[in-house]
């Protein structure tokens, strides 16, 4: 072990970690089949590289092959890490619509069925959605974080932010409408 750590390289640590940012990127990429996704995950990682205490020390003196290999399989379980959060989101997002958003339907089996087919409308509703619009809405109405969070986080102003919902709100009341007309 010791061997793999002593590293001829006198390369600085962030140059190496720069020149590894591609491959970062293709791993990623991989795991979550998204360019937005898969640059937040490469950042990420390099949170988690350029943050480490100790293991730092050790991971600056690696050889190539070694300090490669860690830095891959960070970006991979960042990645990973990400792709967990959304199917978080997605999950809680679907418990939203299992709370009923149609009371109206009552407890016998008619008023079921009813309920079951607006759950699928509204679901086919929000699917269909843009998807920077559709993130916007999920992120403020279902999981109600703050708007200047949300536009924080994407790079956006809060205007763009209530305007996106604005749209959502309007392109869903239509769609929803579309499905009670059929």
């Amino acid at each position: 072990m010791e061997k793999e750590i002593a590293s001829d390289a006198a390369e600085p640590y962030g140059e190496r970690l720069l020149s590894c940012r591609e491959m970062m990127y293709r791993i990623a990429f991989g795991v979550l089949q998204s360019e937005e996704d898969a640059s937040d995950a490469v950042q990420n990682a390099f949170c988690s590289l350029l943050t480490q205490g100790a293991g730092r020390e050790k991971l600056e003196k690696a050889k190539p092959k070694l300090f490669r290999w860690y830095v891959c399989q960070t970006a991979k379980n960042a990645a990973v890490d990400l792709y967990r959060k959304r199917q978080r989101e997605a999950d809680r997002f679907s418990g939203a619509e299992e709370e009923d958003p149609c009371p109206d339907g009552g407890g016998d089996p008619a008023g079921r069925l009813i309920r079951r087919e607006r759950k699928a409308a509204l679901r086919r509703a929000v699917n269909g959605l843009p998807e920077k619009t559709r993130a916007v809405m999920i992120r403020v109405l279902v999981l109600g974080e703050k708007e200047s969070d949300v536009a924080a986080s994407l790079g956006i102003s809060c205007q763009a932010v209530s305007a996106r919902l604005k749209r959502g709100k309007e392109l869903l009341a239509a769609r929803m409408q579309q499905e009670e007309d059929q």
